[in-house]
């Protein structure tokens, strides 16, 4: 489903940075600590909806932040996570799920 204002896009591949990917990581227009950083929960026990960016799908993910030491591939919202990732704020349409 898209929200108002978005239309639906994958996100572009990013070369250099995994071995399916091919290309120099000159390439690359978003900033590596942000965007190809792992998703962190962190030790701490909080339960605050976020988003991060998810380098292997090239897709921005739903995940659960426990509040402390994470990392800057943590967004308040999916817009922020796309605009940052891709540069459009656009939302990316979820695959088909079939034939699963």
């Amino acid at each position: 489903e898209n929200r108002p204002g978005f239309r639906g896009k994958r996100a572009p591949s990013f070369p250099g940075l995994s071995p399916f990917l091919q290309g120099p990581l000159r390439n690359i227009s978003f900033p590596l600590e942000f965007c190809a950083a792992p998703r962190v929960v962190g030790p701490c026990r909080a339960s605050f909806l976020r988003w991060y960016f998810d380098l292997e799908s090239r897709m921005c993910k739903m995940f659960i932040y426990g509040g402390c030491r994470g990392n800057k591939n943590n967004y308040l919202f999916e817009e922020h996570c796309w605009s940052q990732c891709t540069g459009d704020g656009e939302v990316a349409e979820e695959p088909s799920d079939a034939g699963a």
